[in-house]
């Protein structure tokens, strides 16, 4: 679910979005050569790979990723994750 449309934010933010996770699934690992992005997990639980880190994560916690540092993230709860996600250019 898109927040904000990206003709919006006058090329600060390219993404400003509610992404639904469902339980076993993920957001592949992936880089931010020339931005920077921010995971706010709203709902459900999992696993943040930040860089190789292996982090477990839940509700309220928030993820900041950039100047070509990756990260993925899996829903290894039960239910629904639900996860905020910004990226600023």
């Amino acid at each position: 679910r898109k927040h904000v449309p990206a003709d919006k934010m006058h090329g600060k933010c390219r993404l400003c979005a509610t992404l639904v996770i469902n339980p076993g699934c993920s957001i592949g690992f992936h880089r931010h050569e020339d931005e920077y992005e921010i995971f706010i997990i709203q709902k459900g639980r999992g696993v943040i790979d930040d860089n190789g880190r292996k982090i477990e994560v839940s509700e309220g916690d928030a993820i900041f990723t950039g100047g070509g540092e990756g990260h993925a993230l899996d829903n290894t709860g039960d239910d629904v994750m639900e996860v905020t996600a910004v990226i600023l250019t």
